[in-house]
């Protein structure tokens, strides 16, 4: 069913190797950490290819911030088909719950400036 995940641990077991993740939003990572490396492009667009290629050939540097969590294990993610999701925790939460481990936080990432998150002003 899975069989991608099991082609990441088969290569990476052999060398270092950067897998690139492309997806709509969050996912599970099973294979974490065996890559070197992992670049994440969301949907990208029609120039996704060259943005790859750019980045794997040492053309741009890789930076950027997650604008979601990647959860840690399945149990740490809501179901879409969840009926009843509780926001009863507010702006105060990690992702919809205090209870869901992240493996990868919001605004994880590589930058190369320096800036910290704070209260609003």
């Amino acid at each position: 069913e899975y069989w991608n995940d099991d082609i990441v641990r088969m290569v990476t077991s052999i060398k270092p190797t950067v897998v690139l993740v492309q997806a709509p939003g969050q996912m599970i990572l099973p294979w974490e950490p065996s890559p070197a490396a992992i670049a994440v492009a969301f949907l990208a667009g029609e120039e996704t290819a060259h943005a790859w290629a750019g980045l794997l050939f040492g053309d741009y540097s890789p930076s950027g911030k997650l604008p979601v969590m990647f959860p840690a294990s399945y149990s740490d993610q809501i179901t879409p088909l969840a009926v009843d999701v509780p926001y009863s925790e507010g702006l105060f939460s990690s992702y919809r719950s205090k209870q869901f481990i992240p493996y990868y936080p919001f605004g994880h990432g590589l930058s190369f400036t320096g800036f910290e998150y704070g209260e609003p002003t």
